[in-house]
C-alpha cells in the first residue's frame, strides 16, 4: 500500500471518529467535565500540528487537525462563558 492511500484511509477514519465528539460538543451546555488548562494545551498542540501540516502541504491530515481545532475552540468558548457567568453571579 502506498503512503498516499494510507494517509487517505487514516484521515477518513480520523474524521469519522471525531464526528460524534464534534456533534456532542456542539450541543453541549455543561462544560464542567472539561479542564481549561487541558483545553488550552490541546489548542496549542493542535495549532502547532496545523502549522506543521500546512508547511508540509499535507492537506488530508490538515483536515483532521482543523476539525480537532474547531472542537477545542468550542470547548474553550464554553469554558470561558461558564467562567464569565460565574464571575458575573459573584459580583452581584
Amino acid at each position: 500500500m502506498n503512503t498516499k492511500k494510507l494517509e487517505s484511509i487514516a484521515t477518513v477514519i480520523g474524521v469519522m471518529s471525531m464526528i460524534p465528539q464534534a456533534q456532542q460538543v456542539a450541543l453541549e451546555k455543561d462544560f464542567s467535565k472539561y479542564s481549561l488548562e487541558t483545553t488550552v494545551l490541546s489548542l496549542i498542540s493542535v495549532l502547532l500540528w496545523s502549522v506543521y501540516e500546512y508547511r508540509k502541504q499535507n492537506w488530508l491530515t490538515l483536515t483532521t487537525t482543523l476539525l480537532g481545532l474547531l472542537i477545542n475552540l468550542r470547548i474553550l468558548h464554553g469554558l470561558l462563558m461558564k467562567k464569565e457567568k460565574k464571575e458575573l453571579a459573584l459580583s452581584q
